[in-house]
């Protein structure tokens, strides 16, 4: 396995308030012979944007503390300490992931923030603990286990799949199918041109433009449903209002 050194390009502190401290780092592999990408990420926001072009995964991460004791150098010494944050690269799999602790009386549990480029063919494997996640343009599979945290993904040529504990979810302009599963938060999906099946705990769920069939699950919250080519089955459509319009094939909500 070939380790790629994490590269520091500023210590400069950002104040983001009178007591935050952050600094900036990156990391890059290259991409040549790569069919995946697994992020396995703690506490902290994801960006990851899909160029055709890119022949490497650059990764621009901000490492920040909410809370510290103002001395600058033990603070940066704490988060080289407890902060963990690689790339590695291993056959055609690339693995990133970010790991913090607890540095200890007057400190915030530190916070990583990624914002990443991949080759947009690669696929996506996410595990997420907390915070918002966004995904654009990945012409490939998309996974996306989440503890909570919103999603967002848009431009997705391949399969989606989901599996969330909590937080809104909204997925825009996806050609494979999509499968959601939710605990709560609301759910929004459209233009889809495959199958859409949800599962879900509680929240509203808005699903428009749908050119495959749409399955929906759903404890409580309201569901409305619009413009679907395919059938639309709600077999469990538990307590909420539902909503459901511009149907070509068959419809049954029980």
């Amino acid at each position: 396995m070939a380790r790629v050194v994490i590269i520091l390009i500023a210590m400069l502190p950002v104040t983001v308030s009178a007591q935050s401290y952050a600094e900036q780092r990156s990391l890059a592999v290259p991409a040549t012979g790569l069919d995946r990408l697994l992020v396995d990420v703690g506490a902290g926001s994801l960006e990851i944007v899909g160029q055709a072009d890119a022949t490497e995964i650059n990764v621009s991460a901000t490492v920040w503390v909410e809370d510290h004791p103002r001395d600058l150098n033990r603070t940066r010494g704490a988060l080289d300490q407890h902060v963990r944050l690689e790339l590695d690269r291993s056959g055609d799999t690339a693995r990133l992931v970010t790991r913090t602790g607890d540095p200890g009386p007057g400190y915030s549990l530190p916070h990583v923030d990624l914002v990443v480029t991949a080759p947009s063919s690669l696929a996506l494997t996410i595990e997420d603990r907390s915070g918002y996640i966004e995904v654009a343009s990945i012409d490939n599979d998309v996974s996306v286990v989440d503890e909570s945290g919103s999603i967002d993904l848009r431009d997705i040529t391949g399969e989606v799949e989901i599996d969330d504990g909590s937080g809104s979810i909204r997925i825009a302009r996806a050609r494979g199918p999509v499968r959601i599963e939710d605990g709560s938060g609301s759910i929004d999906v459209e233009q889809v041109r495959d199958d859409v099946q949800i599962h879900d705990g509680s929240g509203s769920i808005t699903v428009t433009s749908i050119r495959g069939d749409v399955t929906i699950f759903d404890g409580s919250g309201g569901i409305s449903v619009d413009n679907v080519r395919g059938d639309v089955r709600v077999p469990d459509s538990g307590s909420g209002s539902v909503s459901i319009g511009r149907v070509a094939g068959v419809t049954s909500v029980e």
